[in-house]
């Protein structure tokens, strides 16, 4: 959920003309000199979201409607991982539960590991690097992980 329903936008030479036609008021001064208005460059206005442009760099705070914590991000980088205009999930929790829809969509699994062509990649490694397909199998894998057993295990003798 979209927290930021407004924005506060520094108007320069680049945004005038945008923040003008949508209406908004933007400050000016009268130069003597050239008898005519010119904005005040570098003056700030509160925007509305929706008339950001979508390409915008501005910071913006948002919801997660998972996991409910509160985060910032750019425009640009909102309108890209925008799912719909219900739902609005953080990074990790957009990882959690959309990856596994996608996956199931796209592959019939729910998980990248149970993929064939990730399989025999595994393996394929796994013979390069210990010489059997299953690392688990490894006497290297196998002495590093009793030391580590040894290591982090605590016996308490009576």
């Amino acid at each position: 959920m979209l927290l930021d329903k407004y924005v506060e936008v520094s108007v320069t030479a680049r945004n005038f003309n945008h923040y003008k036609n949508l209406g908004y008021n933007i400050p000016m001064q009268y130069d003597e000199k050239t008898k005519s208005y010119k904005m005040i460059v570098g003056s700030k206005i509160l925007v509305k979201f929706e008339d950001i442009p979508k390409n915008s760099h501005k910071e913006i705070k948002y919801q997660c409607d998972a996991c409910g914590g509160i985060f910032e991000t750019k425009v640009a980088d909102w309108n890209k991982r925008k799912i719909s205009d219900d739902v609005t999930y953080c990074k990790n929790c957009a990882i959690k539960l959309l990856l596994p829809e996608r996956l199931l969509e796209k592959y019939g699994v729910r998980n990248v590991t149970k993929l064939p062509f990730v399989i025999e990649k595994q393996k394929k490694t796994n013979l390069d690097k210990y010489g059997v397909e299953w690392a688990v199998a490894s006497d290297v894998v196998q002495e590093k992980r009793k030391s580590l057993f040894m290591k982090n295990t605590v016996l308490i003798i009576r």
